[in-house]
């Protein structure tokens, strides 16, 4: 199975080849700022995951909450 790249990782490398004239004439700045937001939404929701799972003793409760963050990941 080929696993796809992360688009983080390919909208990096199309920045890293990109020259100026390329990124003001191309969707790659509107798009990459859409997926850092994004990223921060996910990286919120497994830190308020983590955050439930380190205070609960309740297995089954930490295990669905974090499911539930991964799954947005």
């Amino acid at each position: 199975m080929i696993d796809k790249q992360p688009e983080t990782l390919r909208l990096a490398d199309e920045l890293d080849t990109a020259n100026v004239d390329e990124l003001i004439f191309s969707d790659i700045v509107e798009r990459s700022t859409a997926e850092l937001r994004r990223l921060h939404e996910v990286n919120a929701d497994l830190i308020d995951a983590l955050q439930f799972c380190s205070g609960t003793s309740y297995i089954t409760d930490a295990h669905r909450v974090a499911e539930e963050a991964l799954a947005k990941g």
